[in-house]
């Protein structure tokens, strides 16, 4: 996984945010189940896991549909790529 945002005000280091966008209707989700199965994807295969995965092949988005209109096709969905920042707080250090 690139750590590099195309937004440079969030920054360059951080935690992927696993969040799928229905592209129907613009609803945002967080599946926790999923975000399990990514957390051990990436513990397994490393960042880069959440960039390169094919949603199909989550185990856990077989059955999964957008809960604002239902939309049940994963190509009509598409991944977060924003991170979480590691640095959370950064600013307050008095150094």
């Amino acid at each position: 996984m690139s750590l590099i945002s195309y937004d440079t005000n969030i920054g360059t280091w951080g935690v992927p945010i696993p969040a799928l966008h229905c592209q129907c209707c613009g609803h945002a989700e967080l599946v926790a189940d999923m975000v399990d199965e990514v957390a051990d994807g990436v513990q397994k295969d490393g960042l880069d896991f959440w960039d390169d995965v094919d949603l199909s092949r989550l185990k856990t988005l077989t059955t999964f549909r957008c809960q604002t209109c239902g939309n049940a096709d994963l190509h009509r969905f598409s991944k977060e790529y924003d991170i979480l920042d590691v640095w959370f707080g950064k600013s307050f250090l008095p150094f």
